[in-house]
């Protein structure tokens, strides 16, 4: 069934407009703006890898290469398994040194502006035919739809659509490195939209053309070969070839490298990333199988198998338009960001090359660098027109897969190999351009070359295995690569940047401007006084600091900021040099310090006049946090050190211009333990730790909190010394614990001594007569004496056994337990009532003899407290699931400032000698050990209320 051509068109149109409108609400929208800084969108935007290759032609590499096509996908999950050791390393650089293309890393790394410019070149020429396959795949897409043979008009048409889509969202995004949440956020719509299209599709095609899964799989035990042809192929060198190819592609690809590292909205998103863009390719590819297997069925003769796709729902106007719009979307996301990527290299190593002065370049860099989107995406078209249409989608992908692992020497040699040196880089770059060109890409043109020689010189058998190729061209460019490096010395400018990328936090800088007058002059020597005046005035603004600068440290922190705004637009090497120049020094740590403090101050900064009341509190507050008294340490969200202040440094002993500007797991012990636990504490957590220095113990108190930001979270330390406060409260304790062994030894003395005057008494007088009449009354009062020196003797071993028995808890009936307690206590007998309120009535886990001990003690203790004809109240309530008992006495209560030891052994408001103190802390000991709680509070009316709170029972 054949679409309308209009109708097919207004839709793609509809869906390319819908982005642009959705970039922009993102961008401009405060409530809206969160979704492109989270860290799941980011994620998904990474999907960008998935073009139309993914929607077409895995479809057409499956017909030819079974199972073979899963290798685009591995590669990129073990790509992500590498993570941590590859993709964070250049991350770290990129961040750091505000670098906005590969073509940067290798300008930085090997400080050479050529090589910037061969890189440039290299991936111009090898992303074209990728954009040509975005083209052609769409254009092909609406030939079948509309029902007609694919041509350079209708071609053109869709080209031109999609081409306008990049001028127009590319324009708006050609300051290419800052962060845009609008960006992020429709890549991350354009994956989903892609991934819904295709499982839908999949999906539909398994149950009607299929039957279902079972019907499927009786599909596939009655066509044996169709299994097999898929099999077949995996894990030969093909295999192997492409999983390499890919695993490099994933961050080398220029629109990769641009959304994963210049985009990358904070250090925590690609630890999301790493499981979830594998995710994501896992279940765009589920279907790719199935629609192969109905495609090849329903295909017409002489019909390509990267259309299969459109072929196998051809009976469903709606799924087919529901592909071919998913198409649309790939297509567009791909050459969006290609285009954008392409433009930044393109506009400051080869624009340079033509011409424009330096001002231009400065001024005008925006217009240059949307030119370049144009003449970018206007070279895909000339491609795609040029390129014979015998060529399958997989073949035009591959060519630039292949490119950009040529890559993969140079930059490995940037992060870890200091060996390495610009000339090395370079020859094994013309090397390798030289052998995809000849190997890979003439082919793709219609140029067959017989280098059948060239393969069995280094030991390839089949010169037709797509492997062949690939592994020919990497060894080649990997000797040449190596051996010149080992061949050649290393300028002193290389050696720096070779320091700088392997420890970004030790860093070497030229010869900076002594003065504010000498900074301009510099820059206007290049870009003209103008340009210079209006360049430094918008960096002293975003770093915060006066013009002209009052101290060198402002000074230096302008300058950083300078140079780092200029690196946006012209590059890391033009900034540099026109920044700084000179021969090369090292940084100090002052330098260090202050570039963290511009990375999180400049998202302030920006849009505020320099002599702004912010300006000037955030001043005050500086000061403010350098004297508290306490140790406070920030870090942003890239975890490097911002603030360590001066009572840090003196309990420490690590002076600030040491720790600031560095990651915070280099801090030393054991600091960094510290802050690390803290780390993965919620907000507002509060440890104490106690850690020996070698010349004695030192006790931390430290807390932490979170400081919002746009997209990622700082955080801030606060640290006390509690040494000396916990040694005196351990000498307050200790003389506590003395006085109370006094007060104890005393008040036993004194209960004790009491019932044991009476029984020397009594005894004495029957040792005299013991025949007297009374003796039997005396020997009972003897026994009632001792049993007073018995109950004495058993609360302190009560108290002492703590929870050494274990308590056996049931269901009690809590009213009749306070019932019993109550007549126990005999309150009536001192002329005390007693008030119950026992309403509530629902059971407790408790067990019956200790709760009645703790009544019983809690009623005494009220009744003693309570003039005669005073009324102590029992009331019985539920709350949140518990079981609550109040005591309430109308007694003098407790002081305020004796309140909170009641519960303390040994401590009693009774007169000297009238009990040991024990009561409470016993009776609480009780309740905890059933679970529950004994707490006391003054009551509002005077008097005293304890409360025990128990775990209600549930049936």
């Amino acid at each position: 069934m054949q679409l309308n051509h209009f109708i097919l068109f207004f839709l793609a149109v509809a869906l390319l407009g819908f982005y642009i409108l959705g970039s922009e609400v993102v961008e401009r929208s405060p409530r809206w703006g969160g979704l492109g800084r989270n860290r799941f969108s980011y994620a998904l935007a990474l999907g960008v890898y998935a073009t139309t290759w993914t929607l077409f032609g895995s479809v057409g590499f499956a017909a030819t290469e079974g199972y073979d096509f899963l290798a685009i996908y591995f590669g990129v999950t073990l790509s992500c398994i590498a993570i941590p050791f590859l993709w964070a390393p250049v991350a770290e650089l990129v961040d750091r040194y505000r670098l906005g293309s590969i073509a940067d890393v290798f300008a930085f790394r090997y400080q050479s502006r050529t090589l910037g410019a061969a890189v440039s070149i290299f991936m111009v020429a090898g992303l074209l035919p990728y954009i040509a396959l975005q083209l052609r795949a769409v254009a092909d897409g609406a030939a079948i739809l509309v029902g007609e043979e694919p041509s350079e008009e209708l071609g053109s048409v869709y080209a031109l659509l999609l081409s306008a889509f990049a001028v127009t969202l590319g324009v708006r995004y050609a300051d290419g490195r800052a962060h845009r949440p609008g960006l992020i956020a429709t890549l991350a719509f354009e994956s989903l939209f892609k991934l819904v299209a295709l499982l839908v599709v999949g999906g539909s095609v398994l149950f009607t053309a299929f039957g279902g899964v079972r019907h499927l799989n009786e599909y596939l035990q009655a066509r044996p070969d169709l299994v097999e042809n898929m099999v077949n192929p995996v894990m030969g060198d093909s295999w192997i070839a492409l999983v390499f190819v890919t695993f490099c592609a994933a961050f080398l690809l220029p629109r990769q490298f641009f959304v994963a590292f210049v985009q990358r909205p904070g250090p925590r998103s690609l630890n999301t990333a790493r499981w979830a863009l594998p995710l994501y390719l896992f279940a765009i590819n589920l279907p790719v199988p199935i629609l192969y297997w109905a495609g090849r069925d329903l295909a017409a003769p002489g019909v390509r198998p990267d259309v299969y796709v459109l072929v196998a729902v051809q009976s469903s106007p709606a799924l087919q338009t529901l592909a071919f719009l998913g198409a649309v979307s790939a297509a567009s996301a791909m050459i969006l960001v290609s285009s954008i990527a392409l433009s930044g290299m393109v506009a400051n190593y080869l624009v340079p090359r033509f011409g424009p002065s330096p001002e231009s370049l400065l001024t005008r860099w925006a217009v240059f660098r949307r030119s370049t989107i144009i003449g970018v995406v206007v070279a895909g078209l000339l491609i795609h027109f040029t390129l014979p249409r015998t060529r399958s989608l997989v073949d035009l992908g591959l060519a630039s897969f292949v490119a950009v692992t040529h890559l993969l020497p140079g930059l490995l040699g940037a992060l870890f190999w200091r060996r390495a040196t610009r000339a090395g880089v370079l020859a094994g770059l013309v090397v390798g351009a030289i052998s995809w060109a000849l190997l890979t890409a003439s082919p793709l043109f219609g140029v067959e070359l017989d280098v059948s020689r060239l393969y069995a010189l280094f030991g390839f058998t089949d010169a037709a295995e797509r492997g062949s190729a690939i592994w020919l061209s990497l060894t080649a460019h990997a000797f040449v690569f190596m051996g010149v490096s080992l061949l050649t010395a290393r300028s002193p400018e290389e050696r720096n940047a070779a320091e700088a990328c392997r420890e970004p936090r030790v860093t070497r800088l030229l010869q900076m401007p002594d003065s504010a007058e000498s900074l301009q002059e510099r820059l206007t020597s290049y870009v003209g006084k103008r340009t210079a005046i209006e360049e430094i005035y918008q960096a002293a603004t975003a770093a915060d600091v006066h013009w002209p600068p009052r101290d060198r440290p402002e000074l230096l922190r302008l300058i950083t900021e300078l140079e780092g705004r200029l690196s946006e637009r012209i590059g890391p090497l033009a900034a540099r040099t026109y920044v700084q120049g000179g021969r090369p020094v090292r940084a100090d740590a002052l330098a260090e310090r202050l570039r963290a403090f511009r990375e999180l101050d400049s998202r302030y900064a920006a849009g505020t006049q320099r002599n702004s009341p912010a300006q000037a509190a955030r001043r005050y507050l500086s000061q403010l946090m350098s004297e508290l008294p306490v140790g406070v340490c920030t870090v942003d969200d890239h975890e490097d050190v911002v603030v360590w202040n001066a009572q840090l440094v003196r309990m420490s002993g690590l002076d600030e211009d040491d720790i600031c500007g560095h990651p915070m797991q280099d801090i030393p012990d054991p600091w960094w333990p510290l802050f690390d636990e803290l780390a993965h504490q919620p907000t507002g957590s509060v440890i104490e730790r106690e850690y020996d220095l070698g010349d004695g113990t030192i006790e931390l108190r430290a807390q932490t909190a979170t400081i919002p930001g746009e997209s990622e979270e700082g955080r801030v330390f606060v640290v006390e010394d509690v040494t000396a406060l916990r040694q005196l409260e351990r000498h307050v304790a200790h003389k506590d614990r003395l006085s109370s062994i006094g007060t104890l030894a005393s008040g036993v003395a004194h209960e004790v001594g009491n019932p044991l005057t009476g029984i020397l008494m009594v005894a004495k007088n029957l040792a005299t007569d013991p025949g007297a009449d009374d003796a039997a009354d005396r020997l009972g009062i003897i026994v009632d004496e001792a049993q007073r020196i018995h109950g004495i003797v058993q609360s302190l071993l009560t108290f002492s056994r703590r929870d050494e028995t274990p308590v056996e808890l049931q269901a009690i009936p809590v009213a009749a337990v306070i019932r019993n307690a109550a007549e126990l206590a005999k309150l009536e007998t001192d002329g005390c009532r007693i008030d119950l309120d026992l309403s509530m009535d629902a059971p407790a886990m408790a067990s019956p003899d200790g709760l009645t001990q703790v009544l019983v003690n809690l009623l005494n203790n009220a009744r003693q407290a309570c003039s005669s004809g005073a009324t102590v109240y029992v009331r019985t309530r539920a709350e949140n699931g518990s079981v609550l008992i109040d005591v309430d006495d109308e007694g003098p209560g407790i002081p305020e400032e004796l309140s909170t030891r009641v519960f303390e052994p040994f401590f009693t408001t009774k007169s000297h000698g009238q009990g040991t103190g024990l009561g409470l802390s016993v009776s609480r000991q009780i309740v905890e050990r059933f679970g529950g709680s004994l707490r006391y509070e003054p009551r509002r009316s005077g008097g005293s209320r304890f409360t025990i709170t128990l775990q209600a029972y549930e049936n």
